[in-house]
């Protein structure tokens, strides 16, 4: 009898060890230690039309909306880009204002909120922000600004605007629309025009350090657009497109064509994240009924995230990959939207009677 009570006892320590182990933290008994990935703080930037139609800068946090200051109620605006290092939140864009019976662009930024209106050399005539990039304590924009009857592609740094093209009388409808700082060497993306025998006509380029650089175009009679730059490690890619060729993108200058749903179909690409060794594009492109449709392309293989026949036209802006999910900002059947790996979620506006986009996406860890 002894004997038998001892194995039992045996049998009962045996079983509360077996608890015991199974009841442990997953996290570092299963997972070998690996922390499970931390949760994302999804951005967005754009505009929604209030009860009156007047657009409206804004931008959105895990959904939630945050409109912008405008000069006035009479007055309204756009939000074009955020970032967000650490705590802060910088968005890039313009207010509308009245000069005369005129409607101008006033060229600022907003951060936490407070807008500051950027430098331009006449303050009677429009100019736009783009973009945005945060390196270090230094904030950089990109945009343009008149003079005379002229576009004059620019950025700002800390608020001081740096004109990429200096003779204001050669070029005519020049932008820069998009910015990134590496090792502070200044990547400009946008596009010139010139007058003389190829009068008006754009051709997407970009400024590297302040030197432009002309991208490779099928033909240089047609106007041409950079809309993003990405720059990693040596490889500069750019995202744009050609009228009558449609969308592609440059890597080191070489041209890539992107697929279209519909042969010389119309197509845009807005913009280009590059992570590890996939290239992500987003953009709109013409279905063969010639409606737009939001697209991404992988690697250069397109797929349409919302027909058209679903809920209406859509557009697509902003691409930006974290954690392998591939965030995609943009519009469809007027609302303002992200695509999560795919999954449309529909944002908020300051009014069900008028339609709104995002024009910018950015995804932190909390």
């Amino acid at each position: 009898m002894g004997e038998r009570k001892h194995y039992i006892l045996i049998l009962i320590l045996a079983a509360c060890c077996c608890l015991m182990i199974s009841c442990r933290n997953p996290v570092t008994d299963d997972n070998d230690g690996i922390e499970p990935e931390p949760e994302l703080d999804v951005y967005a930037a754009g505009a929604t039309a209030n009860e009156k139609g007047i657009r409206l800068p804004c931008f959105w946090k895990n959904g939630v909306r945050t409109d912008l200051s405008t000069r006035d109620e009479f007055n309204g605006g756009f939000a074009e880009a955020i970032a967000v290092p650490g705590n802060e939140v910088f968005v890039a864009g313009y207010v509308t204002k009245l000069v005369g019976k005129n409607v101008c662009f006033v060229p600022c930024y907003w951060k936490n909120g407070e807008r500051v209106d950027l430098s331009v050399h006449d303050p009677d005539l429009s100019g736009q922000a783009f973009s945005v990039f945060l390196s270090g304590a230094d904030v950089y924009i990109s945009g343009y600004h008149h003079v005379d009857n002229k576009e004059i592609p620019c950025y700002w740094k800390n608020g001081a605007r740096t004109d990429l093209n200096k003779n204001w009388y050669e070029d005519k409808r020049s932008f820069g629309e998009c910015i990134q700082v590496v090792d502070d060497l200044i990547y400009v993306g946008g596009s010139t025009s010139y007058y003389g025998v190829d009068f008006a006509v754009a051709r997407a380029c970009y400024w590297r350090g302040g030197e432009r650089i002309e991208l490779d175009v099928p033909d240089r009679t047609y106007p041409s657009w950079a809309h993003a730059i990405f720059v990693s490690g040596a490889d500069v890619y750019l995202a744009g497109d050609s009228f009558d060729f449609g969308p592609a993108f440059w890597r080191n200058g070489e041209r890539i064509q992107l697929e279209v749903l519909k042969p010389r179909g119309y197509g845009e690409a807005r913009s280009i994240f590059v992570s590890g060794s996939d290239i992500h594009v987003a953009g709109t492109c013409s279905d063969l009924s010639l409606l737009d449709v939001p697209c991404h392309w992988l690697n250069g293989r397109l797929t349409v995230l919302s027909t058209a026949s679903d809920s209406g036209e859509g557009h697509a802006f902003s691409v930006q990959v974290a954690q392998d999910r591939v965030y995609i900002g943009g519009d469809l059947g007027g609302f303002p939207c992200i695509w999560e790996s795919g999954k449309r979620v529909n944002l908020s506006r300051s009014s069900e009677k008028h339609p709104g986009t995002v024009h910018s996406v950015f995804v932190r860890s909390r």
